[in-house]
Formats: C-alpha cells, structure tokens, sequence
C-alpha cells in the first residue's frame, strides 16, 4: 500500500539582505575628557529589508581599540 500527498510550501524569507547603515550625516563624535561614564556620544541606525527575524539589526563594538565604548544592542546607542 502506498500513499501521496501533496504539500504546499510557501517560503517567506530568506535572510538575503544586508543591513544597510544611514550615514547621510556621518557617524563623527566628539567626547569630552570630563564626561561623565555613560554620556551618549553618538546614534547608530542601521535598517534591513528581510523579513521577521532575518530583518532584526543588532549593534555591538567588535574592534579592541574601543573596548572602553558600549553600544547599547537594540538601540545602536554609543
């Protein structure tokens, strides 16, 4: 005995674009050597066509040399 069917498969993403970074008015920041830990220095803001999930931009500092910098993940606050 033997048995088919049919099954529909519907695809609603697939994780194909890269984030794109707003840099229309530059990423430059200046800190004072006085200010206070915690001081917001600058807003990153990134967008991503995917859908769901795959659309989802998460911000971290990677580089050593700015280690003593924190970003805030979901914001994109430094």
């Amino acid at each position: 005995m033997s048995y088919e069917q049919d099954v529909q498969l519907l695809v609603a993403d697939t994780n194909d674009h890269p984030p794109v970074f707003d840099t229309s008015s530059g990423y430059e920041a200046a800190v004072s050597e006085n200010a206070l830990l915690g001081t917001s220095v600058a807003f990153m803001t990134a967008s991503d066509e995917d859908v769901g999930w795959n659309g989802r931009v998460t911000y971290r500092v990677l580089s050593p040399q700015f280690s003593h910098f924190r970003i805030d993940s979901v914001t994109g606050v430094l």
